[in-house]
């Protein structure tokens, strides 16, 4: 229940606006490249990329708005709070995840710390919504083992930085 309410205070942070001023710039995701850092945390490079295709799996979904998709991608134990909780949020909100960067932090036999840049940007929203504020952020993405599968048992922004205008 804590991790399911770590992810959803995460999106309402994000959401309200409530970390920093506007001074980042889009970036268009066509234009994106980036290397896996944290060559030193790196043990055992199959299970990274395993966990990194996770995490895009989970933002696909994400983007999408396929909440079965996404809940597929978290564990076991905060399916059933985390589908109540994003139904809503999906039904008001069409966002565009763009990975800028990733790094692994740290890699254990059942438990990886990967730390994601992450621009998440607005395409709809419904009208009586409050504004979603375009931004990228950091965001630590916690993965553990589930029945040998990597999955998503945390993610929480620690940096933001709000986009001036989508160009």
């Amino acid at each position: 229940m804590r991790k399911m309410s770590v992810l959803i205070m995460g999106m309402v942070c994000v959401l309200m606006g409530c970390v920093s001023p506007e001074n980042r710039q889009y970036t268009d995701p066509s234009t994106v490249t980036y290397e896996i850092e944290g060559a030193d945390e790196i043990t055992d490079q199959a299970e990274v990329e395993q966990a990194i295709t996770v995490i895009k799996e989970n933002l696909a979904a994400a983007q999408d708005r396929d909440i079965e998709r996404y809940v597929a991608t978290i564990v076991s134990g905060a399916r059933a709070d985390t589908r109540k909780e994003l139904i809503p949020f999906f039904d008001a909100y069409e966002l565009e995840h763009t990975i800028l960067g990733i790094k692994v932090a740290d890699q254990q036999p059942e438990q990886m710390l990967i730390k994601v840049l992450l621009q998440t940007v607005a395409i709809d929203q419904a009208p009586e919504t409050d504004h979603y504020r375009d931004h990228v952020s950091e965001t630590n993405y916690t993965l553990v083992k589930e029945n040998q599968n990597w999955l998503i048992a945390e993610s929480q922004v620690t940096e933001n930085e709000f986009i001036k205008q989508k160009q």
